[in-house]
């Protein structure tokens, strides 16, 4: 499967969303072939790019990047909100 078309699908899905809040997707996607449960990636997605949708400010910016790097995919979603607190960072990891 084709991280590209899961992530693409993803922001589809949630851009009613980010359009309440004014918001834009900054995206760079390469195109990564991963093997793997596709809806369990889908919805581990979505959780995450709505929440940044939701913890960021009306007229934000969400960014989604997904790279290889030494043969595995990397994905970051970084968003302009609040952030975490430190002291529950360590139980992101």
């Amino acid at each position: 499967m084709q991280l590209y078309d899961i992530l693409e699908e993803t922001i589809w899905q949630l851009t009613p969303n980010a359009e309440e809040k004014q918001m834009q997707f900054i995206k760079t996607i390469e195109r990564i072939e991963l093997i793997g449960d596709r809806n369990r990636l889908k919805q581990i997605f979505l959780n995450i790019v709505q929440n940044a949708i939701k913890y960021s400010h009306k007229n934000g910016k969400v960014y989604i990047e997904a790279t290889k790097n030494e043969g595995q995919a990397v994905i970051k979603v970084k968003d302009e909100g609040i952030g975490i607190a430190k002291e529950h960072l360590p139980y992101i990891e």
